[in-house]
């Protein structure tokens, strides 16, 4: 997949940036950069802390992981990671390869893309430290005791069984083009129809593999197609049916209404943003991929954005699992600090925990 350039601009960026992946771009206004300038040195450092990233990721015994990255500074509206995206053990385009949605500036729209993780984190490379948060959900761990602890060994394996739905939704191209819009906003409205950003696609798609009602249509499509059409006259064993190797069709697939519908039901909250200034409210008349006109009356006069980011979907999942474990980890200069738990590392990327680690890469 060719690596798109990261997308820069002045005094605008900061707001723009608001779920936008790092490598998406506008179409006008110099926001469409063709080459990100890194340097060989940045790039060797970023490789090497993509090894250290592979690793941890290695070691969750997961197959999935969400995996959020910063890229423009956001620390002036308080937040760190702009973009998330799905990183698959077994992604087709090679191991932990993240599934995401990007904006295409040449193609003005959205595509859903599956990018090497490396080329994930160098896109981001667009302040002094890299950051990257990762989410794990439990992977089955076989049988537990069979009398004793019954009642938590139950919930672990509908935990588990989580990670299984998300796994199979991702993978299912029906459902992802389905939850696909055709209309970008980087600051789309979380429950908004009209736009959609890269990480409400991302919710989206929890919320299809995760909606009970969903998973029960689902199967009975496969029962479906599986099922052979009542014979006059039995069909002789040595001649399979045909209905046995036909691919199931699970359409009609989920919509965005339903899936927005379920997460507000589950509790999903999107994160806050309060802009500041009224003026900042109407940049969307002229700014390229930053729209207004989607999110709620109420919320414009409070000069307030309501937007799916990388930390509501982090929330959501420890919400529905609250085994879910998360990983942050830093590189500034040559030290890396991998940090474990739910608590965020600083902006001067130093350990805050005795049990943190911090690594050189020489």
């Amino acid at each position: 997949m060719r690596l798109m350039s990261v997308a820069r601009a002045a005094s605008l960026a900061a707001l723009l940036a608001l779920g936008l992946p790092a490598v998406s771009q506008a179409g006008s206004f110099g926001l469409c950069e063709r080459s990100a300038s890194v340097s060989a040195s940045d790039q060797d450092l970023i490789l090497r802390f993509t090894g250290i990233v592979m690793r941890e990721l290695q070691a969750s015994g997961a197959r999935i992981a969400l995996v959020s990255r910063a890229g423009t500074d956001l620390r002036r509206f308080g937040i760190r990671y702009s973009h998330a995206g799905m990183a698959l053990q077994d992604n087709p385009e090679g191991p932990w390869a993240v599934r995401q949605l990007y904006y295409v500036c040449d193609e003005s729209r959205p595509r859903l893309f599956d990018q090497g993780l490396g080329a994930f984190l160098l896109a981001g490379k667009a302040t002094g430290t890299t950051f990257v948060s990762i989410v794990t959900l439990p992977e089955a761990s076989g049988p537990g005791p069979q009398a004793e602890g019954l009642h938590e060994r139950l919930h672990e394996r509908l935990q588990e069984r989580l990670q299984e739905r998300l796994h199979e939704r991702l993978l299912d191209t029906s459902t992802a083009l389905a939850l696909l819009s055709p209309s970008y906003s980087a600051n789309a409205y979380a429950f908004g129809l009209k736009h959609q950003n890269c990480n409400q696609w991302m919710a989206e798609m929890m919320a299809a593999a995760w909606d009970p009602d969903f998973q029960g249509a689902v199967q009975s499509a496969i029962q479906s197609a599986i099922q052979p059409p009542a014979q006059s006259s039995p069909q002789p064993v040595s001649q399979p049916s045909p209905h046995l190797s036909r691919q199931p069709d699970l359409r009609p697939t989920y919509d965005r209404r339903r899936a927005q519908q379920w997460l507000q039901a589950a509790g999903y909250r999107p994160t806050d943003i309060q802009v500041g200034s009224q003026g900042l409210m109407f940049i969307g008349q002229w700014v390229p991929l930053l729209h207004m006109d989607d999110h709620p009356l109420d919320d414009l006069y409070a000069q307030r954005l309501r937007v799916s980011l990388p930390a509501a979907l982090e929330r959501f999942v420890q919400q529905q699992v609250p085994s879910a474990r998360r990983v942050e980890l830093c590189l500034r200069d040559r030290q890396v600090v991998v940090h474990r738990g739910w608590s965020a590392l600083g902006d001067d990327c130093q350990p805050v925990d005795p049990q943190d680690e911090v690594r050189t890469l020489d």
